[in-house]
């Protein structure tokens, strides 16, 4: 079902092969824990700006965090590619706008589509389908795939294609991932064949999932601290503790534990995959007695593993699954509390369950991480986030209710109203942030060559 919604350029859905190493290969480039330290100019500026647009409009912060996020994938990924828009005198960047952005709403329409369709026991994996008429009563999925297609090719072909409309143009681009990977393919003698689709395809997995997942797990800090003030009260105190009157950088994570944990719990505690991507088994297997035969799909429990204070490659075949029996205490006691202090204790391991696992483990983890600490620190330095009030003055009830979208992507979706103000004395850092921050300076070529170049 993959490939007739268009995901057959994500390297999730691709089997295991050389085509998939060549991806894998190139993300880990672009991703490596050494690599996403060299972006932070672009989080600090997508970070800031959020900052801005939740003093103006607090109440639409789910669609902010949503911008922003898709902001920082954008710019990372095409550092200011121009494009003549409606004022023929100004050159722009791809540096998208906050209200009603194409590439925004494609992005989670391409993902919602992923959720709801691309499941195992579909329909198309029975029999060719794609060839049924459309007229034939029973068969829902074309009009799925009419709906999810176009915006999960756009999602890909748009900002790549805008990219190669520059430089034919020979346009004055600044360094990007896409341009400079594309200079390199041009200076090779012996290229490897479908080298620029490796190019397009890793760049559009890149925005698909950090407008997903990531955004995601935004979501669920923000509420998380609703529910628990008393988490949000201790990451106010330690970030005043440790920053005093300025906000944070990457630089500051490793001074600040407990919002690390709070990090870390926001993962274990709602885990965005709660069961991850299916697997199919190479060839026969046993795993605790049971026997997998060959092309069997597997799925690993995200979920119940997250709640282990101990690694468990849990498999189990693809089935419903109690959700009640799954919520194990071997973490520590009541797992379904929000506590981040399970990870302050010594020995507990960070939740990568998130991420996936083995070789097929999210290669984009590193930046997420560091997406979720550089958001959030920087909300909570200057927010408070409370539940909002009624007619008649009383707080809002604010649970963490979810709607399952598909098996496989369990994206967030709760139930809220909330209210956000700054701080008392936290007012002026927001309204203060200068141009100079706004407007991150560009790398220069020097500085571009520290940064991978996409090679496969």
């Amino acid at each position: 079902m993959a490939w007739l919604l268009g995901w057959d350029y994500n390297v999730a859905f691709m089997p295991y092969g050389d085509w998939w190493r060549r991806h894998i290969r190139a993300l880990h480039q672009f991703f490596n824990s050494r690599a996403v330290l060299s972006y932070e100019p672009s989080k600090l500026k997508a970070c800031r700006g959020l900052l801005q647009n939740l003093l103006k409009t607090p109440e639409r912060f789910s669609e902010h965090i949503q911008f922003s996020m898709a902001r920082v994938i954008m710019d990372l990924k095409l550092w200011f590619i121009p494009l003549i828009l409606t004022s023929p005198q100004v050159i722009y960047a791809i540096d998208i706008k906050p209200e009603n952005d194409f590439l925004v709403d494609m992005v989670h329409v391409a993902v919602e589509g992923a959720g709801n369709t691309i499941l195992p026991g579909k329909l198309t994996r029975l029999f060719p389908v794609k060839y049924i008429p459309n007229w034939i009563p029973g068969i829902p999925f074309k009009k799925l795939v009419k709906k999810y297609k176009e915006p999960t090719d756009a999602i890909s072909d748009i900002p790549f294609n805008t990219v190669l409309y520059a430089e034919q143009e020979k346009k004055n681009i600044d360094h990007s991932f896409v341009s400079r990977s594309l200079e390199r393919l041009r200076t090779l003698k012996n290229p490897l064949p479908n080298e620029e689709a490796v190019i397009k395809n890793t760049a559009g997995i890149a925005y698909a999932a950090g407008a997903g997942t990531t955004f995601s797990g935004l979501i669920q800090a923000v509420v998380a601290s609703v529910l628990y003030p008393e988490v949000q009260k201790r990451l106010h105190d330690e970030l005043d503790t440790v920053l005093g009157d300025r906000l944070p950088t990457l630089a500051d994570r490793k001074d600040l534990p407990y919002f690390n944990a709070f990090c870390y719990e926001v993962l274990r505690w709602r885990p965005g995959l709660p069961l991850a991507v299916p697997h199919a088994a190479l060839e026969d297997d046993i795993y605790g007695g049971y026997f997998i035969p060959k092309g069997s799909i597997v799925v690993a429990d995200a979920w119940y593993i997250s709640q282990l204070s101990t690694p468990s490659p849990l498999l189990c075949k693809f089935t419903s699954v109690n959700r009640s029996i799954l919520r194990d205490e071997k973490y520590g006691p009541n797992p379904e509390e929000f506590n981040p202090e399970r990870f302050l204790q010594p020995g507990t391991r960070a939740p990568t369950e998130q991420f996936g696992f083995g070789r097929r483990i999210c290669p984009g983890r590193f930046f997420a991480l560091n997406i979720m600490f550089l958001f959030m620190a920087s909300i909570f330095k200057v927010y408070e986030i409370v539940p909002a009030k009624d007619e008649n003055g009383n707080d809002i009830p604010v649970t963490d209710r979810f709607i399952a979208s598909g098996v496989t992507f369990f994206l967030l979706r709760t139930f809220y109203t909330i209210d956000i103000y700054p701080q008392s004395g936290d007012h002026n850092i927001v309204s203060t942030i200068s141009s100079e921050i706004f407007e991150t300076r560009r790398p220069k070529k020097n500085e571009c060559d520290e940064a991978p170049t996409g090679k496969s």
